[in-house]
């Protein structure tokens, strides 16, 4: 719940910023920066994710999205925005796409294959709560605070997750299922 309102709030926010920042063009090129780095890393995420213990990966990955809320503490704070804000944009998106795979990965190794369809719904319904709470949150902050305070509750909750990862994963430190290899190799045989 505290990643997707973290994201909810990411999207309200970095738009918010870019708009005043620069136009909606800004906004438009953010977007497209953050998808095109989640597509393009999620090839190699997926492969990594098999190939290295599993809490390293979210531990790497929960540090590349809150060095990239740190970009936009400066964006925020700064009066040119807009290099931090791709920043940003490029280091959340690459963690989070890694978070994913790990988090994927363990729920298979952490719950009863019975239990995964109760729990998927669970997640999804978390997820769109998440996101329903971070956006309308973001929207409430920006309309009576300045940006900087949705950043920084961003922070925060990026250090809570970052705790909770911690505390409750450490059971879950796999050893890599498949061998170490080349990733476009890897990525070709699924």
């Amino acid at each position: 719940m505290a990643s997707f309102t973290t994201i909810g709030l990411s999207l309200v926010v970095t738009s918010w910023i870019a708009a005043v920042e620069g136009s909606v063009f800004l906004v438009g090129q953010l977007f497209f920066a953050s998808s095109t780095t989640a597509f393009v890393f999620s090839i190699y995420a997926g492969v990594v994710t098999d190939r290295k213990n599993r809490l390293l990966i979210i531990r790497q990955g929960q540090s590349l999205r809150i060095l990239g809320v740190c970009a936009l503490v400066v964006a925020a704070l700064g009066s040119s925005a807009t290099p931090w804000l791709f920043a940003y944009a490029v280091l959340f998106l690459l963690g989070t796409v890694l978070n994913a795979g790990a988090l994927d990965g363990i729920v298979q190794l952490a719950v009863d294959e019975h239990l995964r369809m109760k729990l998927a719904i669970r997640v999804s319904i978390c997820r769109q709560l998440g996101i329903l709470c971070g956006t309308g949150l973001g929207g409430v902050l920006l309309h009576h605070l300045p940006a900087i305070w949705p950043v920084l509750l961003m922070a925060v909750l990026m250090m809570v997750q970052f705790a909770i990862i911690n505390l409750f994963f450490a059971d879950y430190q796999n050893a890599p299922s498949k061998p170490p290899g080349d990733i476009i190799s890897a990525w070709r045989e699924g």
